[in-house]
């Protein structure tokens, strides 16, 4: 979640050069990833004695002195306002009182922003009213990347690990793979959760590292999982996601769940996880987030002039090959989206003739590594699975017939 500059400038301190990308990168990515303070400080020392095992006493030293003195004196985290997820798009709509506000040109030197940018900031909110309603949260819609990776955890078993306490069996916690080792058909980096594993992760929390513990194992063994804590047993009642989840529901999940992972703590209350959790404790249902999620609208602004060895325009937003692409790589973007197929009618003369209905996909799934979507025709009252290359040829059907493929305004659709 940390993350430190200035490591890589310092290469000239190493004795092989190529040892930076080979363990040093490594170890840091690693370190940035720390679930407590007790296991930042011992995953430090263990990579410091690997650093020096290999002769690179001189680089370990220096690091060791400038980001180990204190506790993450120089490291900083990335993130975007507390409870706002990173995105250009809120900056946009506020250029003109950015520059009514602060400064008159939206690219100034550094030297501009701190001696006129700042102060003018901090007068404008001192002469501000006192707003008691600020939080490390904002309304908002699910995250589709949440709800998609949720539905992920929640198909194998092996995919999380419920504790509980030894006499009341009464649970007080969830642990999940982390992205990387979530079990599936399509990733060979899949790992169990079981009792002996849990119960490594829970001990590195502390301080207590494994034996065989090497730099080799050391993500699988400490950083492959996050953990949902539960603060109380009271079930929550009547939350309903929609496209703007009200103050009220967003407190209530942060009174009972937190987790570790870095969602959680830019979101300031929705990740992967904690809905996971939630469908675990009957609080809601993955059909119920999907039928909540956004239509995703499709990506605008001015297009660029097409070189002359491009290719024809085959290749839009709505051709079968880029949709082909995209659902591969994003397979909840087209929820909610409009196409058209052709079915075979027969009237009531009996004649058998061929039309185009239109259909809304509604859900997807992964059927042992092979995508499916779930597309409802209501006029025919029936609900189609289609693959991948299907489902790109029926959305570009109804492109080319003119249907609004996103079904929204380009106000009501996220981009």
């Amino acid at each position: 979640m940390f993350k430190v500059c200035g490591a890589a400038d310092k290469r000239r301190l190493l004795a092989e050069n190529d040892f930076y990308e080979a363990s040093v990168a490594v170890s840091i990515k690693h370190l940035t990833k720390a679930r407590t303070e007790r296991q930042f400080s011992d995953l430090a020392r263990l990579f410091l004695a690997y650093w020096r095992e290999h002769g690179e006493t001189e680089y370990a030293s220096w690091f060791e002195e400038t980001y180990l003195g204190s506790t993450w004196m120089f490291w900083y985290y990335q993130a975007a306002i507390p409870g706002v997820t990173p995105s250009q798009n809120a900056l946009e709509s506020h250029h003109k009182v950015i520059k009514i506000t602060c400064v008159a040109s939206l690219r100034s030197s550094t030297a501009v922003v701190l001696n006129d940018g700042i102060p003018s900031i901090l007068f404008h909110e001192a002469s501000q009213p006192l707003r008691q309603d600020l939080f490390h949260f904002c309304e908002g819609p699910l995250c589709s990347e949440a709800v998609a990776n949720a539905q992920r955890l929640l198909e194998n078993k092996k995919n999380y690990y419920q504790l509980k306490a030894r006499r009341s069996r009464v649970l007080f916690g969830v642990l999940f793979n982390a992205t990387k080792f979530i079990i599936s058909s399509t990733n060979i980096n899949g790992a169990s959760m079981d009792r002996s594993r849990a119960q490594r992760y829970l001990d590195s929390l502390s301080g207590k590292l494994p034996q065989d513990i090497s730099v080799r194992n050391v993500e699988l063994y400490c950083l492959s999982i996050h953990q949902v804590k539960l603060l109380h047993q009271e079930a929550i009642a009547n939350f309903v996601p929609s496209a703007r989840v009200a103050i009220e529901e967003i407190q209530a999940v942060r009174r009972k769940y937190a987790c570790d992972c870095a969602m959680f703590a830019q979101t300031g209350w929705q990740c992967s996880h904690v809905l996971a959790v939630m469908v675990l404790q009957k609080e809601i249902n993955v059909s119920r987030l999907l039928n909540a999620l956004p239509t995703r609208k499709a990506s605008g602004g001015q297009r660029k002039a097409k070189s002359c060895l491009a290719k024809g325009k085959d290749e839009h937003q709505f051709s079968v090959d880029v949709l082909t692409k995209r659902y591969l790589k994003q397979p909840m973007y087209p929820l909610h989206w409009q196409v058209m197929r052709d079915f075979d009618i027969r009237t009531k003369a009996g004649v058998s003739k061929r039309e185009s209905f239109r259909g809304t996909v509604v859900s997807w799934g992964d059927n042992n590594g092979v995508y499916y979507w779930a597309v409802e025709f209501p006029k025919l009252k029936k609900t189609l699975r289609l693959e991948c290359q299907e489902l790109a040829e029926c959305t570009h059907e109804a492109y080319i017939h003119g249907v609004d493929v996103t079904g929204l305004s380009s106000g009501e659709a996220v981009v």
